[in-house]
């Protein structure tokens, strides 16, 4: 009801849910076909093919990434790779989906592997290199693969969690505490989309520091 609730300390504890464009257009795309069928382990998200297409609307037309797109999945080998639902994640995701739409007038994005003339006239060679692979004279786009570059966690009180991945083996770097909370910074520094961005933030922490977080207005 509208009554009011005392309480010393709120601690908001929730999952996330898909919003409402999404679940509208799932209820659009139906629950026969491919999207019908992939909702038993995407759960009210899109799920994907492996060039994070949304199964089941018309091909090419519609994609997906970040937290509403499900596990990538490769039906042809029946098999499925579980994303974690982090920010790495669906930057990736959108640095591919761009590069593939770039290439869109090339490309047929509605065939299964969008492809084009080996011969046909490119202004972007170094984009195919890196992102097609050259089958029967066509190159081929890639499908979406993550990279993990670690995983890095804020746990408050200036302490942190990091464990980054070196190479393709066991190597790797762990640690918590201030040392993970340096990491931390740096790499959300070096994240920033402008020396501006840089700055404010570097000067928000900066005073925090010297004066403390003002919380009056929460």
């Amino acid at each position: 009801g509208d009554d009011p609730l005392p309480y010393g300390l709120c601690v908001w504890a929730t999952g996330n849910g898909p919003t409402r464009v999404v679940t509208d257009t799932l209820k659009a795309l139906g629950a026969d076909g491919a999207q019908g069928d992939a909702q038993a382990w995407a759960r009210g998200r899109f799920g994907v093919d492996a060039w994070l297409r949304v199964l089941g609307a018309p091909p090419g037309e519609v994609f997906a990434i970040g937290d509403c797109a499900a596990d990538v999945v490769d039906f042809a080998a029946e098999t499925k790779a579980t994303l974690p639902a982090t920010a790495q994640v669906a930057a990736q995701q959108g640095e591919y989906l761009a590069r593939l739409l770039k290439l869109g007038p090339d490309y047929d994005l509605a065939k299964p592997e969008p492809s084009r003339p080996r011969g046909a006239a490119d202004d972007d060679r170094r984009l195919d290199e890196l992102f097609c692979d050259e089958r029967a004279g066509h190159l081929v786009a890639r499908p979406f693969q993550f990279l993990n570059l670690g995983i890095l966690a804020y746990v408050g009180d200036g302490k942190a969690l990091a464990q980054v991945a070196l190479g393709d083996g066991d190597l790797g770097v762990k640690a918590a505490g201030r040392a993970a909370f340096g990491l931390w910074r740096s790499v959300y520094i070096s994240k920033q989309v402008s020396p501006r961005n840089r700055l404010l933030v570097i000067g928000d922490w900066v005073r925090t520091r010297v004066f403390g977080r003002d919380i009056t207005r929460f």
